[in-house]
């Protein structure tokens, strides 16, 4: 057994020795800059290359993405009426066919995933989750169910009313969770995909801290560990969710000198042993923690994002890359990434993308 579990360590690190390139979906906000919605990349970080593969600009603000293995699901983020898109997608190729179109029944669309029965999205100005069921061939179908988040809270600018920020499931697939940065709560549903009128039954929500503004969250190894990213204040939550109970266990700051916060995404690294966050507006950088429990993190370092507003980042599935889009410089930044430290060196590579909002690796 020894000997077969060191030939599959080998088989993988040379697996990840020899990738020599990724392929990237990102989203993107159209309005204001010479965008052409999504794109679909072919990025080689060693050689500092990069082959758009195909543009879709059938989306106006294509900010946020779900992709299956032949389908991909988009909104469409505007402040008046939202709208969800449905594509085949070949990956072999990375070419995008719509396929139909829904309005969102809300404003501000701003986050999206889906499951082979369900489309969910939040939408952001509006602040309810909508599902919609789709048909045999992945199209959208219709409009099933609408939560109404309500409720505001101590931020007078940025707090008067529910903005659901995210929906996201668990590992398992049976528990959605929406952050919603308006009234400071999370919010736990069971999922129930096989011919329910209710796909999405309330569990348990939880207040955070007040002003926090909960915007993305990160979910542990352990499947039950969630690391909240409050956008107001710049701080992690950790909140743990068992026997359908969501509970407040801790925090730490991103935030280590003056300045206003504006965090944005937040993911774990591939082993689950190291945390990334981003934050805004007067920091522009990614910070990088080890989890020594789940927890107790520890700040290892943080870094320049190289450009402005970093609203969103993927680390690639190896773990060897981290991309970072900065939103208002218009390009995605390369870092490589230590497995062993989860520190980061900027790699000097540069994609151009009009205002990147959302990368997945497929």
């Amino acid at each position: 057994m020894k000997n077969i579990a060191l030939v599959l360590t080998l088989f993988t690190l040379v697996g990840c020795a020899t990738q020599q390139d990724y392929r990237l979906l990102v989203g993107t906000y159209t309005r204001d800059n010479d965008s052409k919605g999504i794109y679909t990349l072919k990025v080689d970080p060693a050689k500092k290359s990069y082959t758009v593969l195909d543009t879709n600009s059938s989306v106006t603000n294509p900010s946020f993405l779900a992709v299956f293995p032949d389908k991909v699901y988009s909104i469409g983020e505007n402040r008046d009426q939202g709208s969800v898109h449905a594509f085949d997608f070949d990956p072999a190729s990375g070419k995008l066919e719509a396929l139909n179109s829904l309005d969102a029944d809300g404003s501000g669309s701003c986050s999206v995933t889906a499951t082979p029965e369900h489309v969910i999205i939040a939408n952001y100005r509006s602040g309810n989750l909508n599902v919609f069921s789709l048909n045999p061939d992945g199209s959208l179908n219709q409009l099933v169910q609408s939560i109404q988040h309500s409720g505001g809270s101590v931020n007078s600018e940025r707090q008067k009313g529910p903005h659901a920020h995210q929906v996201i499931f668990d590992p398992s697939g049976m528990y959605l969770f929406s952050n919603n940065l308006g009234n400071d709560l999370i919010y736990a549903y069971r999922y129930q995909p096989d011919g329910s009128a209710t796909p999405l039954v309330p569990v348990d929500s939880l207040m955070m801290e007040e002003g926090g503004g909960p915007r993305h969250l990160a979910i542990g190894p352990d499947g039950t560990t969630l690391y909240v990213l409050q956008e107001l204040t710049g701080n992690v939550s950790i909140v743990s969710f068992t026997d359908n109970k969501l509970r407040l266990l801790g925090s730490v700051s991103l935030v280590t000198r003056p300045g206003m916060s504006g965090a944005a995404d937040i993911h774990l690294s591939p082993d689950g042993m190291f945390l990334y966050a981003t934050n805004r507006i007067d920091y522009n950088e990614i910070s990088v923690f080890r989890i020594k429990t789940p927890t107790v993190l520890e700040l290892v370092a943080q870094y320049s994002t190289e450009g402005k507003t970093p609203r969103n980042f993927m680390i690639t599935k190896d773990g060897r890359y981290l991309f970072v889009g900065n939103q208002d410089t218009h390009e995605i930044v390369v870092f490589s990434r230590d497995l062993r430290r989860g520190t980061l060196t900027d790699t000097g590579f540069r994609i151009p993308i009009p205002a990147p909002v959302c990368h997945l690796e497929f």
